[in-house]
């Protein structure tokens, strides 16, 4: 955050475990980016992360930029 900070974009953090998926993704329609970001699991993605990515795509949100870590 403090990144975003530093070049004064404002960012909203988003924990999959204390936020709904539905208001996340209310806040990713109407946002330009989203970054989403992924401690491993036996070199995976953690499964919370790839259940909402795949609840994401069948979204289909447009012209967004996109950065994962």
């Amino acid at each position: 955050m403090a990144g975003l900070a530093e070049e004064q974009v404002a960012g909203v953090p988003m924990h999959l475990r204390k936020w709904h998926r539905s208001d996340i993704m209310t806040e990713v329609m109407d946002a330009k980016a989203i970054i989403i970001g992924s401690p491993t699991l036996n070199n995976q993605m953690f499964p919370t992360i790839s259940d909402f990515l795949t609840y994401t795509k069948g979204l289909k949100p447009k012209n967004k930029m996109g950065a994962a870590l």
